[in-house]
């Protein structure tokens, strides 16, 4: 009996031993500042930039002839299906609500003021190809719009509202093909 309590007292002091030692590297590996922090990478395995959070979202900030914006990622839904859920996968995230100036949500979009971090931007997703469109350096003016697409539907608008132009474009699923992974 009291050789199995002695056993049994140092299999707990060995494994608390262990066990608090390896939350003491982690927190002085995190107090040193050596800290490595969260990276989105593409299908090829490429950095993209650092995770980061904005406006809600998780994305990369990213340079677009010489103009840092916003692109956020979300899940992957494999080509719009949700199904396969893979929840270590992710893909380019569509704007939710985008405006045109044509009646059928076609061509340049016109995006609020107040989207999406540094320069304002919009993701649009057809199918499997994501589009990101970035502002120009200008004020906004009110636009008449005949359209937005919304959750990948297309409605009527009509009316002029405080809006910009797009100036950049980049397809995202070009540059950094999905499905995007996180890592270190």
């Amino acid at each position: 009996m009291i050789k199995r309590l002695f056993v049994l007292a140092v299999t707990i002091m060995v494994t608390g031993t262990t066990h608090s030692e390896g939350f003491h590297g982690e927190d002085r590996w995190r107090h040193d500042g050596r800290r490595q922090q969260m990276r989105v990478f593409d299908a090829r395995g490429v950095v993209i930039g650092l995770l980061v959070a904005n406006g809600g979202q998780d994305g990369v900030y990213l340079t677009i002839n010489g103009t840092v914006t916003f692109a956020p990622i979300t899940h992957w839904t494999n080509g719009g299906s949700y199904m396969p859920y893979l929840p270590s996968r992710f893909q380019w995230a569509a704007s939710s609500v985008v405006f045109f100036e044509t009646g059928d949500c076609t061509g340049s979009p016109v995006i609020g003021s107040v989207v999406f971090g540094i320069r304002p931007s919009a993701v649009v997703r057809h199918d499997t190809d994501a589009m990101i469109y970035v502002v120009g350096d200008t004020n906004a003016t009110p636009i008449t719009v005949s359209s937005f697409l919304n959750d990948g539907l297309c409605g009527k608008s009509t009316g002029p509202l405080p809006l910009l132009r797009a100036e950049a474009t980049l397809s995202l699923t070009q540059r950094y093909p999905e499905p995007l992974t996180i890592g270190y």
